[in-house]
C-alpha cells in the first residue's frame, strides 16, 4: 500500500507506521477468524536512466530534454496518472528498456533515440529469464537488485550513490530489471543527452541535462525517507 502523492520526483511516497497501523486495525476487525493479516509497505528498487536522443528541427533543445525527463518519470511513477496505463506502476512489474524507448519516442520533438541505459544501485545479479513469462527469450539481459541497506543509502546518497549500468552481451541486447511482487522501481536519476550519445555513467541523484550539469553537484539535497514495514 502507498499514500497518495502528486509530484513525480523522488523520494516516492512511503507508508509510515501510523498509516500501516490504521489500515491493519480497519481490516483486522473485518477479517475471518482463521485468517492471518499482514499490512506492509512496498520495497523500492533504486533505478537510474541514461537517455540519448536527437532533437527535431524547430523544437527547443532544453524543452525537449525536459519533456523526455517528465515522460520517463511519469511512466515509472507508482501512482495514477503514472505508469504504463496511467494507473501507476504495478507491483512486481519488471522494467524493460524497450518500453522506455516507446515512452521517449512519443515525446514531441524527439527526432531519434540513440538508446536507453538502465542503472541500478545495490547488489546486482544477472539471472535467467523465467521461461514461464510471456515472450521469454534467452536474448535478454535480466537482472535482480537487492536495494542498499538504509545505512548505505545514508552514507552514499544523495551525492555519491554507486550506480551500476545494466548491460547485455551486445549493445542491442534488450535489458530488464526484475521486480519482485512486493517491490516497485524508484526512479532516482535521469540523465538526458541531446547530442545522440547514450550516457554510460551516472553521478548523484536528480536530473542531468544535455549540458552535463548534475543537480546533485549544484547542491540540491534529496531527503532520504526511512522504509517502514
Amino acid at each position: 500500500m502507498l499514500p497518495t502523492a502528486t509530484r513525480l520526483e523522488p523520494p516516492y511516497p512511503r507508508a509510515d507506521r501510523p498509516l500501516l497501523e490504521a489500515v491493519h486495525a480497519y481490516l483486522d476487525a473485518r477479517r475471518p477468524l482463521t485468517t492471518e493479516l499482514y499490512v506492509i509497505g512496498c520495497e523500492y528498487v533504486p533505478l537510474g536512466l541514461g537517455v540519448g536522443i536527437t532533437v527535431r528541427e524547430g523544437f527547443g533543445r532544453e524543452t525537449v530534454v525536459q519533456a523526455v525527463r517528465q515522460a520517463v518519470r511519469r511512466f515509472i511513477f507508482p501512482l495514477p496518472a503514472g505508469g504504463p496505463t496511467g494507473e501507476g506502476w504495478p507491483l512486481g512489474r519488471d522494467v524493460q528498456d524497450r518500453e522506455l524507448y516507446v515512452a521517449v519516442a512519443q515525446v514531441p520533438g524527439v527526432a531519434s533515440i540513440a538508446g536507453v541505459s538502465l542503472f541500478a544501485w545495490g547488489t546486482v545479479t544477472r539471472v535467467l529469464r523465467d521461461p514461464r513469462r510471456a515472450g521469454a527469450s534467452a536474448d535478454v539481459a535480466r537482472f535482480t537488485v537487492e536495494p542498499p541497506a538504509p545505512s548505505v543509502r545514508q552514507a552514499e546518497g544523495p551525492v555519491n550513490p554507486s550506480w551500476l549500468q545494466l548491460k547485455g552481451s551486445t549493445a542491442t541486447t534488450p535489458v530488464e530489471l526484475s521486480i519482485a511482487d512486493w517491490q516497485l522501481p524508484e526512479l532516482l536519476k535521469v540523465a538526458v543527452n541531446a547530442d545522440g550519445e547514450v550516457p554510460t555513467m551516472l553521478h548523484g541523484i536528480g536530473d542531468e541535462g544535455s549540458g552535463g550539469m548534475d543537480s546533485s553537484q549544484a547542491g540540491v539535497a534529496v531527503p532520504m525517507v526511512p522504509e517502514v514495514c
